[in-house]
């Protein structure tokens, strides 16, 4: 059985607190294969590079695969 959204959300959270950058990044990832039209998981995805100082793979990923800058509207969760 495959987690959902909310469960890996939960884990990306717990390892933000614990400082796990490389499950963290790896939980990330799951989560933009999950939901590839969500905004906010790129966004997300190029703040775990950009804590653990990795600007170049930081600044890939807000792209995502379109290769336009991405950015999430405040407001909108879903």
């Amino acid at each position: 059985m495959k987690p959902s959204v909310s469960v890996l959300g939960a884990l990306l959270d717990a390892c933000h607190l614990h400082g796990w950058v490389e499950l963290r990044e790896a939980v990330g990832r799951q989560l933009v294969q999950l939901q590839p039209d969500h905004d906010g998981r790129y966004i997300g995805l190029s703040n775990i590079y950009a804590v653990a100082r990795r600007w170049q793979e930081a600044k890939k990923s807000e792209k995502g695969d379109g290769g336009e800058r991405r950015e999430k509207v405040n407001g909108d969760s879903m």
